[in-house]
């Protein structure tokens, strides 16, 4: 028991941190009653995760575009019709390059092992918007709609305890030598057939809405607004075969066990 097997001690790191960002745009006049616009931004980033055992360090990237163009055109000098699109893309890997063979290792007073958190996410949003302003007296009526689609896939092969890496927790340094964890998480298998199975997740969904705006100058220090909204906010469908969408709603608990021991499969139509 009073073996010198944990000392504490400090190390100096320095870990990169490189990003990389530009941006184009442009603007131009058509004609005397049309002008488009347009713009993209993309940022990079690529940041180094140091681990006190260096045979873990790791590094993360990120990669994000970002658009957007507008077309406005004036029909007549009461009348102006403007169209917009817009969009963006993600796309993001945590801990890229690490022996993921090795599983996360956590040790009670001590510095653990391994990898933790390790995954890929992408994610898509693009918007459609077009909009009418027409003047007409005291009245300034705008309507019009957008269409709003999105995507999102998580691979996370890599993650401990929820991918195919499973995660141990040890009383002590000792145990570990031992190999004697104390608990553990185990990694995802397929009930049906036992085998571990890739964690994949992802959803997708559209919604799409239309308005209609009258702004009525009463008197030169009186404006009344009115206006009409209607939304349908879609229902969210999965991109990947693995994932099903469930209407399995569990009970309250503090576990997994109670949880489940009064779940109840109800109709819910947008449940996810």
């Amino acid at each position: 028991r009073d073996m010198p097997l944990l000392v504490q001690g400090t190390w100096n790191r320095s870990p990169f941190r490189n990003g990389l960002q530009y941006l184009l745009r442009g603007d131009h006049y058509l004609t005397d009653k049309d002008r488009i616009y347009g713009s993209f931004v993309r940022t990079e980033s690529d940041n180094a995760n140091l681990v006190n055992r260096s045979a873990f360090n790791n590094s993360s990237t990120r990669y994000v575009n970002a658009y957007q163009a507008n077309w406005t055109r004036t029909v007549r000098p009461n009348l102006v019709n403007e169209f917009s699109f817009s969009g963006n893309e993600v796309l993001g890997t945590d801990v890229e390059r690490a022996p993921f063979r090795i599983p996360s290792i956590n040790i009670v007073n001590s510095t653990g092992l391994g990898i933790g958190f390790a995954g890929t996410f992408i994610q898509n949003n693009y918007n459609w918007k077009n909009a009418t302003t027409w003047i007409k007296g005291r009245h300034t009526v705008k309507f019009g709609g957008q269409y709003f689609w999105g995507d999102g896939v998580a691979d996370f092969p890599n993650a401990n305890g929820i991918g195919s890496r499973p995660s141990y927790n040890f009383n002590s340094l000792l145990d570990l030598v031992r190999d004697q964890p104390f608990t553990g998480n185990a990694s995802a298998h397929d009930p049906l057939t036992g085998q571990t199975k890739p964690y994949i997740f992802g959803a997708k969904m559209g919604t799409f809405g239309f308005f209609v705006q009258d702004e009525w100058r009463v008197r030169p220090n009186v404006t009344l607004t009115m206006s009409l909204r209607w939304d349908d906010f879609g229902n969210p469908t999965s991109t990947v075969d693995t994932w099903v969408i469930t209407n399995i709603i569990r009970s309250p608990g503090s576990t997994v066990d109670e949880q489940f021991r009064n779940a109840s499969v109800r109709v819910t139509g947008k449940q996810y």
